[in-house]
């Protein structure tokens, strides 16, 4: 027998061995929603933390970074400006520093123990595709391709899988947090001098909002040839001192 609303089933019932079934009608799932760049900004709030960026200008983040493989710790200062510029420096005491620079129109690493490097060609694209902001922003501004390759399931929970690259840098595999909008992990290959290059992965955790901005405080990457790296940030917020001293527009003397 059939149960109608109008001119609608909505169930049937089956007598069977003297036993009463009712069988009613499954309710209709409305399909997944399609995820596009639209969709993944919206949760991001993308246009809002660039807003909040350029806002402060520049940002300081202070803390300390582990190499636990080599048993090795040490400071670091990262400061960055919403117009593409940055300075990250580790300061490991006696072992030594390294400072890697990224200016309007240059870049490159000073260490203590090596030559200056400056940065060219796919290491130049390589260093502002790596900008400290760069994953945290309005991702048609840091980066010249970004796609959309779908979803993925990890550790319970799904994560939606974007594509991002600069000129001739090697495109990056972003994971993202489809809740809260956090580039949760990245997966790519790193340009090394020697070697050509290196697959790492990167996990960005301890996300805390900065004048409007969410930035991680802990990040951990992970490569073959130096194992594990760990960035613990204290503090992040608005830098105030000289962008000019900090950040010199040309590279040292070669």
């Amino acid at each position: 027998m059939f149960e109608l609303a109008g001119d609608r089933v909505e169930s049937m019932k089956l007598l069977q061995d003297g036993q009463e079934m009712v069988l009613t009608r499954a309710k209709s799932t409305k399909p997944a929603p399609a995820i596009d760049l639209a969709a993944i900004d919206r949760v991001r709030r993308s246009a809002r933390a660039e807003a909040a960026m350029a806002k402060m200008g520049a940002l300081i983040g202070r803390g300390t970074v582990r190499l636990p493989q080599s048993g090795v710790e040490g400071s670091l200062t990262i400061v960055a400006t919403a117009d593409g510029r940055a300075m990250s420096q580790m300061d490991f005491g006696e072992i030594g520093r390294i400072r890697d620079v990224l200016a309007q129109d240059t870049a490159w690493m000073d260490a203590s123990f090596s030559p200056l490097d400056v940065y060219r060609g796919k290491f130049l694209d390589q260093a502002r595709a790596g900008h400290p902001l760069a994953l945290f922003g309005d991702w048609s501004r840091w980066f010249s391709d970004v796609s959309v390759l779908g979803s993925t399931e990890r550790d319970g929970r799904s994560l939606w899988r974007v594509r991002v690259g600069r000129g001739e840098a090697p495109p990056v595999e972003v994971l993202v947090d489809p809740k809260t909008g956090d580039p949760v992990e990245t997966r790519g290959v790193k340009f090394v001098r020697l070697g050509g290059g290196i697959p790492i992965t990167v996990r960005y955790t301890d996300f805390r909002s900065v004048k409007g901005v969410r930035l991680p405080h802990r990040i951990e990457s992970e490569d073959e040839p130096t194992g594990r790296s760990i960035i613990t940030i204290d503090r992040w917020e608005r830098f105030t001192g000289d962008l000019a001293e900090t950040i010199p527009a040309t590279p040292p003397a070669e």
